[in-house]
């Protein structure tokens, strides 16, 4: 019998019995779950907080979630690809002996952390933690704290050199990150401490000190701004750097009579970065540096 069909039964028994099956945190310090030593039949649910992670420390993926718009990622050709969402049946049909799954939504399709935890091994991740967290959780419940240290310590001096090369800037002019929606016609705006969910570029921009977005300047939760509101938020801006929310549609912008009015705008000082660079890990953060480092250099 297989590693996943004894997780199985014995998650099935648990659940038939009553008992909840907790989902672990990722937080510093969190208990791991019980696993299995030395795994080799690795799957990665979600290709931002899952596969990337998985990729930096150098495990065995037999599948993982797949965006063919990250081409920053160097996701194996070995790899079986999912298509998100990907059904449970499809996922244990690889006979993983290890799952890494986040658990934000352990109940939706998407992320399905609760009926993966019962059938196999499976570790979480979250959106809501810098990315080194669930790089360090990953890495020390896997006695890979090295592999983790070392792409940490390869993040910090990128962005201590990025400081260095950009000190004046940095402490001079204000930068945003926004996010823009074609569907909604809808901007989301990253300003510190506004939103539990922690992307790569609001982090980043936190981690270079840079002056961006005050906080309390938006109303309602504090990230989504209309297309009529955009011009008062981010009137004082001196440079943009933008994406969006993996529908596309950043080209609509240069039609926009709004948007084309902000100062930042009209100066030429906004940078599009392309693809799904909101979350990930040591990939997408070294990716976004370099899209943000031009952007720096240019002002």
């Amino acid at each position: 019998m297989s590693l996943t069909r004894r997780f199985f039964l014995r998650g099935a028994a648990a659940v038939a019995a009553g008992a909840a099956l907790p989902v672990p945190s990722v937080r510093a310090g969190a208990a791991c779950p019980s696993l299995p030593a030395s795994p080799r039949r690795i799957v990665a649910i979600d290709y931002r907080t899952d596969v990337e992670p998985a990729l930096v420390l150098g495990l065995p993926l037999v599948a993982g979630g797949y965006a063919d718009d990250r081409p920053w990622v160097p996701f194996p050709d070995t790899t079986a690809r999912l298509a998100l969402p990907a059904a449970v049946e499809h996922i244990l049909g690889f006979d993983p002996d290890l799952i890494i799954c986040c658990a934000d939504s352990p109940e939706r399709d998407w992320w399905p952390y609760a009926q993966l935890s019962r059938a196999a091994p499976t570790l979480p991740t979250s959106f809501k933690s810098p990315w080194q967290a669930d790089l360090r959780f990953l890495a020390r419940c896997l006695g890979l704290e090295e592999r983790a240290e070392a792409a940490v310590a390869d993040y910090e001096a990128m962005i201590a050199g990025m400081r260095r090369r950009h000190e004046r800037v940095l402490a001079t002019r204000r930068i945003a990150s926004v996010l823009y929606s074609a569907r909604t016609k809808t901007y989301y705006v990253h300003a510190p401490g506004a939103s539990e969910w922690l992307g790569i570029k609001r982090a980043m921009l936190d981690d270079l000190g840079a002056r961006t977005v005050e906080p309390g300047s938006i109303e309602g939760d504090g990230v989504t701004v209309s297309s009529e509101n955009i011009l008062e938020v981010l009137r004082g801006i001196d440079a943009i750097v933008i994406g969006d929310v993996g529908s596309g549609g950043l080209a609509d912008l240069d039609t926009d009579p709004i948007w084309r009015r902000l100062p930042a705008v009209e100066a030429g000082k906004v940078r599009a970065i392309p693809g799904n660079s909101n979350y990930g890990s040591l990939f997408t953060a070294r990716f976004v540096a370099g899209e943000l480092d031009a952007l720096l250099s240019s002002l």
